[in-house]
């Protein structure tokens, strides 16, 4: 008898660590879905052309589809920060490399360079949480493409990184990117 109800305190034990862990991970879950909120939502701020023109984002744009690139880093022999378009493999693989993991989605995603190209915004190696986000990829009144991110960082680490992201948008929507850091 005593034994048994050893077994049945370690249960309730395991079961509410349980409880305690989903709980975490809906407020993690939660804050996740608050900053994309926040960052959906956030005003206009900076917006640079690749090659340094300042020019203003237009409210009545068209919204253009994309992808965000999975899989890929930037090369760690790459020392400046990336913000461009990139409309060909070579130039690609020079500055990002394949990062496959196990698993279903382990692949990165396919970029084919006859019909997509991408847009690429990275940052300095930081010490500390970084994040890039997307906030929109839009055809302004003037026929460019308007690239919109935001980045943020957060506490320091104990390892670095260099924050980057990747978009594969089709050739039908090609054009003049402008960069719009929010």
């Amino acid at each position: 008898m005593h034994l048994a109800c050893k077994v049945l305190h370690s249960v309730n034990v395991l079961i509410k660590n349980k409880q305690t862990r989903n709980m975490k991970m809906k407020k993690y879950y939660l804050i996740i879905a608050a900053m994309v909120l926040f960052t959906l939502t956030a005003c206009h701020t900076k917006s640079t052309v690749a090659d340094g023109n300042v020019s203003s984002v237009n409210n009545g744009s068209e919204e253009i589809p994309y992808k965000v690139a999975e899989g890929y880093f930037l090369r760690n022999d790459i020392k400046q920060t990336v913000i461009k378009k990139i409309d060909n493999r070579e130039e690609f693989d020079s500055l990002f490399g394949m990062a496959t993991v196990m698993g279903e989605n382990g692949k990165p995603t396919p970029i084919d360079f006859s019909r997509e190209y991408v847009i690429a915004v990275s940052m300095p190696e930081t010490y500390h949480e970084a994040m890039l986000y997307t906030t929109g990829l839009a055809r302004n009144d003037k026929d460019m493409i308007v690239f919109s991110y935001k980045y943020t960082i957060g506490e320091k680490r104990s390892y670095s990184i260099t924050p980057c992201i990747i978009v594969v948008v089709s050739n039908e929507y090609s054009g003049k990117v402008i960069f719009n850091e929010e």
